[in-house]
């Protein structure tokens, strides 16, 4: 099932913010400023989420100066919600354009698990083995790599195994009644699959 609408956008914002945690964050009213080492968007971008603490161009202006400061561009976040409308027309006239969309797909939480899913608090070997080895990048691998192990307690890490093999991997971050599930495969030859997730617990 796939849930749209504006009010679970609404909720989805916050929750997918604080469910891939970078270095550095600070807050500008209530837009959260992240900072990592400038490789996942998620983690090295300005948050939109809710209202500024000044006016809108003045609050553009203090987010490039921010990411200015540590040597990083500034990028923007902002959903395709009626409350960042004003703010996405700021942008454009500006020049800023969008780089990447980011899927995110909303369902109950299904009950049991495959006997191919392995489980663990941590990543283990075979969870690093299928994320380091479908990485383009290894700068950006390791970025990634930090970010999940920066996720708080109670989460979980799962990779599917078949024949001895690892296949996908999954990452569970828990927010409030909410999981935040990201998943890669490990398809070198098609090149990785990053979904970002979420379901609700009933």
């Amino acid at each position: 099932m796939i849930l749209t609408g504006p009010d679970i956008s609404d909720q989805l914002e916050p929750i997918s913010a604080r469910g891939w945690p970078p270095e550095v964050v600070e807050t500008l009213g209530q837009w959260r400023l992240h900072a990592t080492r400038g490789h996942s968007g998620r983690a090295n971008a300005c948050w939109p989420i809710g209202a500024p603490d000044r006016p809108l161009g003045e609050a553009v202006l203090a987010v490039e100066a921010w990411y200015g400061d540590r040597g990083l561009p500034p990028l923007f976040r902002p959903a395709d919600l009626p409350a960042t409308e004003a703010l996405r027309g700021v942008l454009a006239g500006w020049g800023y354009g969008p780089r990447t969309q980011t899927l995110v797909m909303v369902g109950p939480l299904a009950e049991g698990a495959s006997q191919d899913v392995r489980i663990a608090a941590d990543p283990g070997d075979a969870f690093s083995g299928v994320f380091l080895a479908t990485a383009h990048d290894p700068d950006d691998a390791a970025e990634r790599m930090e970010t999940l192990l920066r996720l708080a307690h109670p989460r979980a890490f799962a990779h599917v195994e078949r024949d001895g093999a690892a296949l996908a991997i999954g990452a569970l971050a828990v927010e409030g009644e909410w999981a935040i599930l990201t998943l890669k495969d490990g398809e070198m030859t098609a090149g990785p699959i990053r979904i970002g997730a979420a379901a609700r617990a009933h």
